[in-house]
């Protein structure tokens, strides 16, 4: 057995090679490139989760029969899913979250198709296609409901046994970990309990509608499936998932009613449907009447306890054509006229109202939108515990303050305008978030940000999205010692009113191009603060020339990178950084 967690490993070939290996555990390094294509045959479990390696996932690992836990979550893959796993018969532990997995999920004619299975986490890819509902049929150990089994007294070990190819060798008992989305929170398990039967399908581009196979998965206690293209109705059949815990549909375009099946749930603790087309009387009684408002938002049509619509007083108005209108109600253009008049003078007495007093409660209402878009992204990572002690000496998380039942604008590291209500300030620095921020993530859904603050988080060497171009509002955004690997988007240089950008690294895995730095200078013309400690500039040319029509004052220490010092033609020293005033950039070499 080989584990290494927590460390900076920079290969692995020899590890991996070896003949009697049958655990390797090398989660949560700074390993890169790609994953050796030689396995042990023995291998029984491998956790490579929390890297940043990528390429094509290793195939070989077909032959590794008695493979049972297999975590490749959380790097930077790029592949179609891996069918020729399927037939590994013990495979228990399918985690292959947080990559950049893409396409439809192709099924091979066999026999087995995971029979074993009690953790599917897929999530936050790029699949697309229908949900798979040949594997999910086949998922036979997720069918049994015997307690002897599923015992929460008990965890998922490897080795333990006697191995006959080696004679009387007995293999040491090793507990399986796993980080999972767990009732809308990122979960990490050191050990993981038999009860716990997972499938998180989560951030994907899925479209169709939800297979009726799921509901004979008994034994399954969380089923995540938001954020994707669902269409139609919730299946009847969830109803006979009797140990189901956590359920998540939320973010698709379903439609139809909640069925009543699901009130018979005795053990659902959360329930999200939030964000889809559902339409008709929320079930009530047993644990439905235990649900809040965040589990219906974002669906117009639907009416009942917690919410405030009734259904008796939700009548549908008859639609008429416009040339009818006048003919059926009796006023014309006048009417419409005056009423427009004293909805103006309304709206503008109520924004009085609100700057003078402040926003009522019932305004809340209408940004909810930006409240489930916090919690989603708040559910995307894991608010952890660990400080680095270099980025923050006095660390806090601060998304433990952010509760469901509460206003937003309340919350811990939140500012609101006082006068739209917006979400225009989100401060999480030192708040030791960790995880991978993806494309989709929801954080990008607060369009009306004027300050970021992500300082201090670990973000696992995820590459920088470019989505962070499209905060075209932002006037200060703080990124440094983030993590972040690879090439700084040049979608970056959009933010024309940015103010301050502070990108500061630790170990120049952030590449900054030429083009990238001139378009910013030359776009931000309000910039005065920019700051690149430790961002590798080795790719701008010796004489990149003009960088800016107007000079623009930027404070930060100067780098050295490579065999140049990055230098500007006016300068002043200060004891520890340098104040320039930057018109052009030249790289001289190193004395």
């Amino acid at each position: 057995m080989v584990q290494f967690c927590y460390h900076s490993l920079t290969y692995l070939n020899d590890l991996a090679n070896g003949s009697s290996l049958w655990i390797l555990d090398i989660q949560m390094n700074k390993l890169h490139g790609k994953v050796p294509d030689t396995f042990s045959p023995h291998l029984e479990a491998l956790n490579v989760n929390g890297n940043q390696f990528e390429g094509l996932l290793p195939k070989t690992l077909s032959s590794c029969t008695r493979l049972m836990d297999l975590n490749l979550g959380n790097n930077q893959f790029e592949d179609t899913f891996p069918n020729w796993l399927q037939n590994l018969s013990y495979l228990e532990i399918l985690v292959l979250r947080g990559n950049k997995l893409y396409g439809p999920i192709v099924e091979l004619k066999s026999e087995y198709k995971f029979p074993s299975l009690i953790i599917f986490d897929i999530s936050c890819n790029n699949f697309s296609g229908l949900l798979p509902k040949g594997y999910i049929k086949g998922f036979e150990a997720m069918k049994i409901l015997d307690d002897k089994v599923h015992d929460s007294n008990y965890y998922i070990q490897t080795g333990g046994l006697i191995d006959l190819d080696r004679g009387d060798f007995v293999i040491p008992r090793y507990d399986d970990s796993v980080t999972a989305t767990i009732k809308g929170a990122n979960t990490p398990f050191a050990k993981i309990p038999t009860v716990f039967v997972n499938i998180d399908l989560s951030g994907n581009k899925f479209e169709g509608d939800i297979p009726d196979v799921i509901g004979e998965l008994q034994g399954i206690r969380d089923l995540n499936i938001s954020h994707n293209r669902l269409v139609d109705h919730i299946p009847h059949s969830l109803g006979n998932l009797t140990n189901l815990e956590s359920l998540d549909l939320s973010s698709n375009m379903l439609t139809s009613e909640i069925p009543t099946e699901l009130a018979n749930l005795n053990f659902l603790e959360v329930l999200n449907v939030s964000q889809n087309q559902l339409v008709g009387s929320i079930p009530h009684g047993k644990q439905f009447d235990a649900f809040s408002n965040d589990s219906y938002m974002g669906n117009m049509g639907l009416c009942g306890l917690p919410l405030s619509l009734q259904c008796n007083s939700n009548v549908p108005q008859q639609q008429y054509p416009s040339s009818e209108a006048e003919d059926k109600f009796g006023f014309g253009w006048k009417p419409v006229t005056i009423g427009y008049a004293c909805g103006m003078v309304l709206g503008i007495s109520l924004g009085c109202c609100v700057f003078w007093i402040g926003k009522p409660q019932w305004l809340v209402i209408i940004f909810d939108d930006e409240r489930t878009a916090l919690l989603h992204f708040k559910s995307e990572l894991s608010p952890g515990s660990y400080f680095d002690v270099y980025k923050c000496p006095r660390g806090y998380p601060k998304m433990r303050t952010w509760d469901n039942g509460t206003d937003c604008c309340s919350w811990m590291g939140i500012t609101c305008d006082s006068m739209s209500g917006h979400v225009i300030g989100l401060d999480l620095s030192c708040s030791g978030l960790v995880g991978n921020i993806h494309p989709n993530s929801t954080l990008f859904h607060l369009t009306h940000l004027h300050t970021l603050n992500l300082a201090g988080s670990d973000f696992y060497g995820s590459e920088f999205p470019s989505q962070f171009g499209e905060f075209v509002s932002l006037t200060h955004l703080n990124l440094s010692y983030c993590g972040f690997d690879g090439d700084i988007p040049s979608q970056i240089s959009h933010l024309s009113k940015l103010q301050s950008l502070d990108l500061s690294d630790l170990n120049e895995s952030l590449k900054l191009k030429e083009t990238t730095l001139k378009r910013l200078l030359q776009n931000a013309t309000a910039l005065r603060e920019i700051l690149l400690d430790g961002v590798n500039m080795s790719l701008i040319g010796s004489s990149p020339g003009p960088l800016s029509k107007n000079c623009i004052h930027l404070e930060g220490k100067i780098q050295k990178q490579g065999n140049y010092n990055l230098k500007s033609n006016i300068k002043r020293h200060s004891m520890q950084h340098k104040i320039q005033k930057y018109c052009t950039f030249t790289l001289q070499p190193k004395p």
